[in-house]
């Protein structure tokens, strides 16, 4: 058997394949996550973290499995998904200790089983997945493993430092404006957010319905189309279009805060793309940074629902942060959120004029490089979301792929946001990409 302490720097592809032919060990790929959660222990990554549970998975695996796509991929899992016989605790303070233990798996979560995917652990996030630093007063903040200075990004935070450590190939996670993507791009990851694909939110614990969206975090751009192939692998061959797209690069006051690194990078990946034949040209963002203005009152509102009894049983339990933004959501009367939700209606169909006749737009997921620990980030939390909402609010799939040079890292990510449906359009021109990254 191959020895290696770096298993899960390999591309998928491979690690299936070892695992498959022998030539790696379920126990390697075990020995090598725990190793990698020992070495960022300081960091709470996981939230729950069992690896007995794993041994198990490995040892109750049927002789069929193998033919599973995942078979033996270690897949993490946000905190806010249910896991039969897990406790969710949502980075809460309280939510594990007024909801029982699950009894069934998220279908979400369920899929990935099926697939052979072996669970690692439920992974950290901003409280109720309601803010996108990856800070959390109650777990303590997520950094990134190797880069202790910095914090992730979130809210899916522990999901892209289990794999930037390491200790997972995949991890599970949600979007709601920009939770993949942010920790993607800072993390120097990829995310796929994909909300066409996975409609059925139960046994998840919604932030705001009209926005949340599922999806995962991996390593290298290559592997989207082999997680996609194995996730579904009934999926008719040839379906999404081939070869050369039309890519409109967004311009517009929405990149008013992005650093001059962040946008010189940009025209950086707008040349290589047209090196590998792809037709780009400038696209307009009218009236793109007015996203906010009906994401956050409406995210207010239906957060506000969701949480409504336990904020008025214990106020106290939620942070100062969470608990003014539920404070907002309660003072939206139910006329002013039919007002919101035609606004929100009439805007996306602003922002989708943008796309032209373009199959993709690109817009860079961050407008600068890093989140500092400890300091303020009240400031950052809207220059943030003023680049994801757009996608958000109009229910977008989105791929994010992280840009590296030799001076640069990580910290920079570009959303190739695609039309409604297009989550099958994206992997295809994931496929295009490898010559890149």
């Amino acid at each position: 058997m191959k020895s290696t302490n770096k298993i899960l720097s390999w591309k998928l592809p491979q690690i299936s394949h070892g695992l498959a032919s022998g030539e790696i060990s379920a126990d390697q790929v075990i020995r090598e996550v725990v190793a990698a959660k020992k070495r960022y222990q300081k960091i709470p990554i996981f939230l729950n973290f069992n690896e007995e549970a794993m041994r198990q998975q490995a040892d109750s695996a049927k002789p069929h499995s193998k033919a599973c796509g995942l078979a033996g991929i270690p897949v993490s899992v946000k905190d806010n998904m249910d896991v039969a016989g897990v406790t969710t605790t949502c980075g809460s303070s309280f939510y594990a200790k007024v909801t029982a233990v699950p009894a069934k798996d998220a279908p979400f979560v369920k899929l990935w089983l099926k697939r052979g995917a072996m669970l690692v652990g439920k992974t950290h996030l901003n409280e109720f997945a309601y803010g996108i630093t990856g800070e959390n007063p109650w777990f303590g903040d997520c950094t990134i493993p190797g880069a202790s200075r910095h914090l992730t990004g979130g809210s899916s935070s522990g999901a892209a430092a289990s794999v930037v450590a390491g200790a997972a190939a995949i991890a599970l996670g949600t979007d709601t404006g920009g939770s993949l993507r942010v920790p993607a791009a800072l993390c120097g990851l990829v995310s796929f957010r994909a909300p066409g694909w996975f409609p059925n939110h139960r046994g998840v614990v919604e932030l705001a319905g009209s926005f949340d969206a599922m999806g995962w975090l991996n390593r290298h751009v290559s592997d989207i189309s082999w997680i996609a192939s194995a996730l579904f692998p009934d999926h008719r061959e040839g379906v999404g279009k081939k070869g050369a797209f039309r890519i409109g690069i967004l311009e517009g006051s929405v990149l008013k805060n992005c650093e001059s690194e962040v946008l010189e990078a940009r025209d950086l990946f707008a040349r290589a793309l047209t090196k590998l034949g792809h037709e780009l040209q400038a696209a307009q963002a009218e009236d793109w940074e007015m996203a906010g203005s009906v994401f956050t009152p409406v995210q207010a509102h239906e957060a506000w629902k969701v949480h409504r009894k336990w904020y008025q049983a214990n106020p106290e339990g939620y942070s100062a942060p969470v608990r003014s933004r539920l404070e907002i959501g309660s003072k939206i009367s139910r006329l002013a959120a039919l007002k919101l939700y035609s606004e929100k209606k009439k805007l996306s169909q602003k922002l989708i004029k943008a796309f032209g006749d373009n199959d993709f737009l690109i817009l860079p997921a961050t407008p600068f490089r890093k989140l500092e620990a400890g300091k303020d980030q009240s400031q950052n939390r809207p220059l943030l979301l003023g680049l994801n909402t757009p996608a958000s609010v109009c229910g977008l799939p989105v791929l994010t792929v992280p840009w590296k040079s030799a001076k640069i890292i990580r910290g920079i990510g570009f959303q190739i946001i695609g039309r409604k449906g297009a989550e099958w359009s994206l992997v295809k021109f994931s496929e295009t990409l490898e010559k890149i990254f």
